[in-house]
């Protein structure tokens, strides 16, 4: 696939670069105190992206001999001009972004989930893929290879991955095994790695796995990006922009553009009904597993963002009341939550073993019983999810869903059931009917 000409969509990014020291500062544009934001421009976090727009293309390559020819490179209103990122921009960075737009080899620059600066041997070809990190974080591996279309490229995993739902991540049993994932032991991972013939790792975001792969001798990488909506502390970029900045980095351009435009679409739905819409409070509790203790996820005071709030506090009329000042993830009592007393309380669930709805109609349940002293539950006021649905690439997909029961005269239900199933169509390799599977279920009550 080419990436010379292709046309990126991702999401709004501003990224300031101190050329000195080459240190980069990730924020995210229009974002307020609370970490929401709007789509805008500017949106490409690949190194060569000089004018910060949404395109990869020869109007870089212009720009940044615009601003070599004249000796002066605001770094602030051009981030990524320094293509080879080398603290300056000149007649190199004009050769090493003509380089790319050809096909050619060479490392590229990038903003990672971290709002750092890491790099890709592109390009991606024929080189082999492992997926690692656990079942709670390396599928992300999968679905962006689904998604993407580099899934065949996908050759090893560990072996939690390996254990995963067949009809969810197809042929995941048959990959070759890279043993048990430990992350205090990298270096044992990086060289089952290599005997499995891979030179690509990718899966949850680990700074160790990405330093361990760049140390070993040849082309060998690991991706510093996933198909989470998680906000890295500091603000990082969000799903889009990680999702658009894979699809350049692996090729992959025109996949990763058809989400963006499924995506704008879901948004601007939304946001076309939100001003006649009543605003709500919520607090999302996640793995409620007895009837004392809940986890908040929530946004934190340092901008860092949980997937399933940033998916649904950015995107829905909806106010998150929890406490902030314990970060994005915290432990309190369920009496806690009845003091906060939200209009909806969303039960998240993080392992998915529920093979069809009505498995995890009981799943939810059970965990929304939990909360039956508090107001949201005897208003009915309850919904669910599984984060590796609503907190990751997919989640939007239930928006409109999740929209059509909070405000069911202004948004329709099975236009919403429709919604969900294109994008799992478009997303995952297997067909599965999204009111059947336990996967993509969305918990009401009485429902």
């Amino acid at each position: 696939m080419d990436a010379r000409t292709t046309k990126i969509l991702a999401i709004v990014v501003v990224v300031i670069v101190i050329a000195a020291g080459l240190a980069v500062f990730f924020m995210m544009n229009n974002k307020d105190d609370k970490g929401k934001t709007s789509l805008g421009s500017g949106r490409l976090l690949v190194y060569g992206n000089a004018d910060n727009d949404d395109y990869y293309d020869q109007a870089d390559v212009d720009l940044i001999k615009k601003i070599a020819d004249s000796g002066n490179w605001d770094s602030k209103k051009y981030p990524l001009a320094d293509a080879n990122y080398d603290g300056k921009v000149n007649q190199d960075d004009v050769t090493y972004m003509q380089n790319f737009l050809k096909g050619g080899k060479g490392k590229m620059y990038y903003i990672d989930h971290y709002g750092e600066t890491a790099y890709f041997n592109y390009p991606l070809g024929d080189r082999k893929v492992a997926v690692v990190g656990t079942s709670s974080g390396g599928y992300h591996g999968l679905i962006a290879g689904q998604m993407l279309g580099f899934y065949n490229n996908i050759t090893a995993a560990d072996d939690s991955l390996r254990s995963m739902d067949e009809s969810i991540y197809p042929g995941v049993s048959k990959l070759d095994s890279l043993g048990k994932w430990n992350s205090s032991d990298i270096d044992s991972m990086v060289e089952n790695i290599m005997d499995a013939g891979c030179t690509v790792a990718l899966g949850s975001v680990n700074k160790n796995m990405y330093e361990a792969m760049h140390k070993v001798p040849g082309e060998y990488d690991y991706i510093q990006l996933y198909t989470s909506a998680f906000i890295a502390k500091g603000g990082g970029p969000d799903v889009v922009a990680k999702v658009m900045t894979m699809g350049v980095l692996l090729d992959c351009a025109d996949e990763a553009r058809e989400y963006v435009k499924y995506y704008d679409n879901i948004q601007a739905q939304v946001e076309k009904a939100a001003g006649q819409l009543k605003n709500m409070s919520y607090v999302i509790c996640y793995n409620t597993n007895n009837a004392a203790t809940t986890y908040i996820d929530t946004y934190g005071t340092d901008l860092s963002v949980a997937g399933d709030t940033w998916m649904i506090y950015n995107h829905l009329p909806m106010s998150d009341i929890a406490d902030h000042s314990g970060g994005n993830y915290y432990q309190v009592d369920v009496e806690t939550v009845l003091q906060w007393d939200p209009d909806v309380i969303f039960v998240i669930v993080s392992g998915n073993t529920a093979k069809t709805a009505e498995e995890a109609k009981a799943v939810f349940t059970e965990r929304a019983a939990y909360f039956s002293e508090s107001r949201a539950y005897k208003t009915g006021m309850v919904f669910g999810s599984y984060y590796a649905v609503i907190g990751t690439v997919i989640g939007v997909s239930q928006l409109n869903l999740l929209a059509s029961y909070l405000w069911p005269g202004s948004f329709d239900e099975e236009a919403g059931w429709d919604t969900l199933q294109d994008c799992v169509d478009d997303t995952l390799i297997n067909h599965i009917d999204v009111r059947k599977s336990g996967y993509t279920y969305l918990y009401r009550m009485n429902a």
